[in-house]
């Protein structure tokens, strides 16, 4: 158990034990049962274009998935993020041995909505950065901006206009921002340059805010 933290309510095999009610889903963040209906459409969307990007970018180098449990022993947590990078072989030992990813994501994604509030994302973010993740982004479908959080900075907003950069020891490429909030069918002229493939190093813009 963490310092400083409470005992935990519910243990992870308990929490494997136990079924979702219908038409929610559920996770285990520091040892409390958390039960949320299930995203609609627009979170489920951005979460969508977002893996898909990050699929264009890491395909054959990382495992790009979501919505699956990964398992945190020592804090008693079975978060699900939306979108989550891991290397191969976390991903294939998992496979392997059919239980749940252990530790923590290279770079986790939480898409922000009546589903998965504020509070959550807050705590599933200190839960990802605690246990070592490069990098989080809380990303907010209704203001079209992302908080992006490492464990010895202070976070800072990313808008529209500004592309990520992916951490290390992801290739530092470019992610077209941009491109997470769109969900309509759009013609070439309307598409521009922005969803051309970035593949160059570029700086990391945007102000400092708090997570």
């Amino acid at each position: 158990m963490t310092p400083g933290r409470p005992a935990p309510q519910m243990t992870i095999p308990q929490f494997l034990a136990s079924q979702d009610p219908e038409g929610c889903r559920s996770e285990l963040l520091f040892g409390r049962l958390v039960i949320s209906p299930n995203p609609k459409p627009l979170p489920v969307e951005v979460a969508s274009n977002i893996l898909g990007q990050l699929l264009r970018l890491l395909d054959r180098q990382f495992a790009v998935r979501g919505r699956t449990h990964l398992q945190f022993d020592e804090s008693q947590s079975m978060p699900s993020p939306d979108v989550f990078v891991i290397s191969f072989r976390q991903w294939r030992q998992a496979l392997e041995q059919h239980r749940y990813p252990l530790g923590p994501p290279i770079l986790a994604v939480e898409v922000i909505s009546e589903a998965n509030p504020a509070e959550h994302v807050r705590q599933k973010t200190a839960l990802y950065l605690e246990g070592g993740a490069a990098q989080v982004w809380q990303v907010d479908p209704e203001q079209q901006r992302v908080v992006v959080c490492e464990r010895d900075r202070p976070a800072w907003l990313v808008t529209v206009h500004s592309p990520l950069v992916l951490p290390a020891p992801l290739p530092r490429v470019t992610v077209p921002t941009g491109s997470f909030f769109r969900w309509w069918p759009r013609t070439a002229e309307e598409k521009g340059p922005e969803n051309s493939e970035a593949t160059e190093p570029a700086r990391q813009d945007g102000q400092n805010t708090s997570a």
